[in-house]
């Protein structure tokens, strides 16, 4: 599976997959990984994602009870994973973006 494909180990495999358990949740962090400052309005986060914005703001939500965002006072939202957390997550954004069907694939089978 993609512990191995990757070489994540289970547990960091389990965890993050917890946390990122959709496309769309993939799709934010990785559109904060690349943006400048890794920040971005909620807006432009729906805009690019090319989700409704309530969507938007709910994937946000979830990933902010998970821990792999902030979101300010002025609604930027950061993407700040706890430091056990960085280099997995690092990991698999770039599993994403090197191969978004497979990983998307991985996701529906979670389900």
């Amino acid at each position: 599976m993609i512990q191995r494909k990757y070489g994540l180990t289970d547990n960091a495999a389990q965890n993050l997959f917890a946390a990122a358990s959709s496309i769309e949740k993939l799709e934010v962090l990785a559109m904060l990984a690349s943006a400048p400052g890794h920040r971005a309005s909620i807006i432009d986060l729906a805009r690019d994602a090319r989700l409704p914005p309530a969507i938007a703001k709910r994937v946000v939500g979830e990933l902010e009870t998970a821990h792999l965002v902030d979101v300010n006072t002025r609604g930027q939202v950061l993407l700040a994973p706890r430091e056990r957390d960085r280099a997995a997550l690092e990991d698999l954004i770039a599993m994403y973006r090197s191969d978004p069907a497979y990983v998307g694939g991985v996701l529906a089978r979670r389900r």
